[in-house]
């Protein structure tokens, strides 16, 4: 018989109650070279159980279990990749409540969602907008992105914050800023300002021939702006947020994933019908814990019942939280390998209603740490 330095001897798993219809699991794997220790989510979702983003805001920061908590939900992980040394904005495209936060940097447009029947989704998502002004019709080629790409047109709501611009045109040769309150240029600069977004308007910036494009714009013009998420989705996405690779198409990995740096990974994966999410941690860079490779963490993410799965944003990131059964408190149940939780502008986040039955409940022994489990009859 032929072993792969792939396959792997579940050593240990065991899975508690996080509500009705969301359980944690905690698995122990012996591979070849190694350890590896992880924690799997599986979320029946249903008119109950639903998914949804969760994050402090687009340009902001906060550990997993702070933002889950806030948000109200019962488990979580960390989501998209993001601009970590600069304006913290995720790289890939973010959807919260069907509206689309942000498009994806190009060739990002991977993202773990739910649909708008509730049924989770590994779905492509792509920004497609349009700006029209006096002199014509300009393609968008950018929504609240941290970097804008040669020769585009970018657009910056007020979900951007008050988080600076002034990098997201670094090397540019030529730039345009153009400021617009309730459909009318208010202001226009041939340089970054960082004039506050208006609430009820937005900023364009072009660079290269997107800045010319721009050029033709005065205060008083009239604007109108368009734009929404295209997708391959069978219905609208409600929430999205990015990821990269993908890790299963249809329950195949692709030959391209790398086989070859464990670390420390954060997954998300769906069933064939879509009513079942998977959300997985893999401890790394830890003496207990090797991580995974990418190949492994598709090979695992099929072994726990995806058929398409992606991966999210790994490393120091990677975070899994969950309700203590019985509870409303939220703790961390990997291992951070930074030592302790990193803030990370989005995640995914699991909801279940305020109110549930008792299904069951579960019992254990009880003892303390000098040896009291041990009973001796006369």
């Amino acid at each position: 018989m032929t072993v792969s330095r792939n396959d792997s001897i579940v050593v240990n798993e065991e899975t508690v109650p996080v509500s009705s219809d969301v359980e944690l699991t905690s698995f122990t794997h012996l591979f070849a070279d190694g350890w590896v220790r992880g924690y799997r989510l599986t979320a029946a979702l249903d008119q109950e159980t639903s998914a949804g983003l969760v994050s402090p805001g687009l340009t902001a920061a906060a550990p997993v279990s702070e933002m889950t908590n806030s948000a109200g939900a019962v488990a979580g992980v960390n989501g998209d990749f993001f601009d970590i040394n600069g304006t913290n904005a995720p790289i890939g495209a973010e959807i919260g409540a069907r509206e689309l936060h942000k498009g994806p940097a190009p060739g990002r447009t991977g993202t773990v969602g739910v649909d708008e029947d509730g049924l989770g989704r590994i779905a492509n998502v792509t920004l497609s907008g349009s700006v029209t002004f006096h002199d014509g019709e300009q393609s968008l080629t950018a929504l609240n992105e941290s970097t804008l790409a040669r020769n585009g047109v970018g657009l910056f709501t007020p979900l951007w914050g008050s988080t600076s611009r002034t990098n997201v045109v670094q090397d540019a040769t030529r730039v345009r800023e153009v400021i617009v309150q309730e459909g009318t240029v208010a202001a226009a600069s041939s340089t970054i300002t960082d004039t506050p977004i208006p609430e009820n308007g937005y900023v364009l910036i072009g660079r290269e021939t997107g800045a010319k494009t721009l050029n033709g714009l005065s205060t008083g013009d009239s604007i109108d702006i368009a734009y929404s998420a295209e997708t391959d989705s069978p219905s609208p996405l409600s929430f999205a947020v990015g990821g990269n690779p993908q890790l299963l198409y249809d329950g195949q990995l692709p030959e391209t994933l790398d086989d070859e740096r464990a670390e420390p990974r954060t997954a998300a994966g769906v069933s064939d019908d879509g009513s079942t999410l998977y959300l997985v941690a893999i401890d790394g860079r830890q003496r207990f814990s090797r991580g995974v490779t990418l190949f492994e963490l598709g090979t695992l993410m099929r072994h726990f019942g995806a058929t398409d799965a992606i991966n999210l944003d790994g490393g120091g990131s990677t975070t899994l939280v969950a309700r203590d059964a019985g509870t409303e408190h939220l703790s961390v149940a990997n291992s951070p390998s930074d030592g302790s939780e990193r803030a990370v502008p989005n995640g995914v986040g699991l909801f279940t209603p305020t109110g549930t039955t008792l299904d069951g409940f579960r019992i254990e022994p009880y003892y303390d740490e000098t040896g009291g489990d041990r009973v001796f009859l006369a």
